[in-house]
Parts: structure tokens; C-alpha cells; sequence
């Protein structure tokens, strides 16, 4: 059995602590996702600091308009909602697995006029707020991808291949924005696949998130991460 390099993801974490409990009727995680979809686009909006409230996001995403808001918030919030019922599309489909294609495809849902571009790689330098890491440079990124997601796949707990994927994605930056929003969605693309719910990170630890991500750039150990992500799930049965 192949072990991955973790030193070819430039990331640290520590064996174990990847248990987590799929869902005893295979069709329920995609049910969840349906019935919570505003649940969840509201967490994801609120991460990216959106002022909308839930209500106005139910709201919007039941078709109906709201007032108070700029355009963007809208734009962003239904991009959300796109990008996980398109998710739900790629879960089970044997056309789709894990790899660039599967991750521009999603960006493209959910960075749509609001990054640079999307639907794809990167073409320039990026930063990151809180803290002195420097993403790759952008002519890097094609061969990085490929080098990591092999040593990804390597990976045979499928919540750990799910969380690792999300954390390199995050400190690699292939994207001008929506690079978390984008890695989470891969990340549920793994859990789902592999019979578990989908993995929301609730608004009310936007805070703690953004601290433990901070954290992770800032040494590259994933542990603390791991922890927190692991904490964040929710077994509906």
C-alpha cells in the first residue's frame, strides 16, 4: 500500500482522527443538501463576510428580491446555491473524479464574476490576508496541482484524502478568489461519494476558521485544521 509524500503537499498532520459516520441510507446526504441548501449557502456567505441575513438568503433563493443589498452579495449568495446543486449533480456520476477538471468546474459555479477569472487557473500572483505566506508563483501551479493529487489519491481514508485535499488547495491558491469556497466543495465532493453529508462550516465559527487557517498557513501543520473540520461535521441519522 503507497503512502503519500507529505513533503511534496508541504503539509504536516498527524496519523488518525479521521473517523467520522457515513450515513446509513446512501441517498440522505444528497436529501440533506436539498432541504438545507439555504442552511448552507447562508454559512458559506457569511465566511466570505456577506451582510446578508439567512432569511434574505432564503429568500433570494426562493426568487423572490430583497432590497438593502448590493448586486454582488446577491450574485454571490446564488452562485453558492449553483455550485452545491451542481455538486450534487457530480456526486455518484462516474464521469467525474478527483482532478483539475473536476475542480475548475466547480470554481466556475463559484467564483462567476466575482474573481479575476474562473474556471481556471490562476495567471497572476496572490496573497492572503493575516498572514506573511506566499502562494506559489502562477506558472508552478499546473505541475504542483498534478504532483499533489497524485499524492492525494494515495490516501485510502477517504475523510482524510477529503480534509487534506481542502487544506492544500487552500495554501496553494490555484484560484484568484474562492479558493476555500472551492476546496470545501471538492472536499464534500470525496464525503458524499463515500456515502457521508455533506460538511458545512457553520457561521458561528467563522472566527475560529479564520484563526485555525491562519494558523495552518503560518506553519503548514494541519492538525489543528483537522481537528476543527472533523468537529464541524454532522451525522443526520
Amino acid at each position: 500500500m503507497q503512502t503519500p509524500d507529505k513533503t511534496r503537499l508541504g503539509i504536516e498532520w498527524s496519523d488518525g482522527g479521521f473517523q467520522l459516520i457515513p450515513a446509513t441510507d446512501p441517498r440522505k446526504p444528497k436529501f440533506i443538501l436539498k432541504k438545507l441548501l439555504a442552511q448552507y449557502v447562508w454559512d458559506i456567505t457569511q465566511l466570505e463576510d456577506n451582510p446578508m441575513s439567512f432569511l434574505d438568503v432564503q429568500t433570494v433563493l426562493d426568487g423572490i428580491t430583497v432590497g438593502g443589498y448590493k448586486t454582488e452579495d446577491f450574485n454571490q449568495a446564488l452562485n453558492q446555491a449553483k455550485a452545491l446543486r451542481e455538486l450534487s449533480n457530480l456526486v455518484g456520476n462516474p464521469e467525474w473524479s478527483l482532478s483539475k477538471k473536476l475542480a475548475t468546474h466547480l470554481h466556475s459555479f463559484v467564483a462567476r464574476e466575482e474573481a479575476l477569472a474562473w474556471g481556471e487557473f490562476r495567471k497572476g500572483a496572490v496573497g492572503i490576508s493575516g498572514t506573511s505566506y506566499q502562494p506559489p508563483p502562477p506558472e508552478l501551479l499546473d505541475t504542483i496541482y498534478e504532483s499533489g493529487i497524485n499524492e492525494i489519491k494515495k490516501i485510502t481514508n477517504p475523510v482524510e484524502k477529503a480534509v487534506i485535499y481542502f487544506l492544500w488547495a487552500s495554501l496553494n491558491q490555484f484560484f484568484y478568489d474562492g479558493n476555500k469556497r472551492t476546496g470545501r466543495l471538492v472536499m464534500n465532493y470525496l464525503l458524499m461519494n463515500n456515502g457521508y453529508y455533506y460538511l458545512t462550516v457553520p457561521a458561528e465559527k467563522k472566527e475560529e476558521f479564520n484563526s485555525g487557517m491562519v494558523d495552518f498557513y503560518n506553519t503548514r501543520n494541519a492538525d489543528g485544521m483537522i481537528r476543527f473540520m472533523r468537529d464541524c461535521y454532522k451525522n443526520w441519522d
